[in-house]
């Protein structure tokens, strides 16, 4: 008979592995996680710094800028995506009304 924490570890491990496997998951929605976690770890680094300003500094430079940046190039990636798919759907209309 298996102890609880081994069933536990085995039900982690095979969550984890469901995650890992599914087709239709969306990589941005990781990228939000992390960047939360990191806004997280950031925050707690600033409350723990002392000085006021050296909080605000150290979120506005370590946390907002960067996560920022982060965002920026995850979302342009993202419309380009889509760009692409849309005008290859409206070609592909095109294409079916000439014919």
């Amino acid at each position: 008979m298996l102890a609880e924490s081994q069933i536990a570890d085995n039900d982690i491990h095979r969550l984890y592995m469901a995650c890992l496997t599914q087709r239709n998951r969306n990589p941005f929605t990781m990228r939000i996680i992390i960047l939360i976690a990191w806004l997280y770890v950031v925050l707690l680094l600033a409350a723990g710094s002392g000085n006021l300003a050296r909080a605000i500094n150290v979120f506005l430079f370590l946390g907002v800028i960067p996560v920022g940046l982060m965002l920026w190039v995850s979302l342009r990636k993202v419309h380009q995506r889509q760009r692409a798919l849309r005008e290859a759907r409206e070609q592909a209309a095109e294409a079916d009304q000439a014919e």
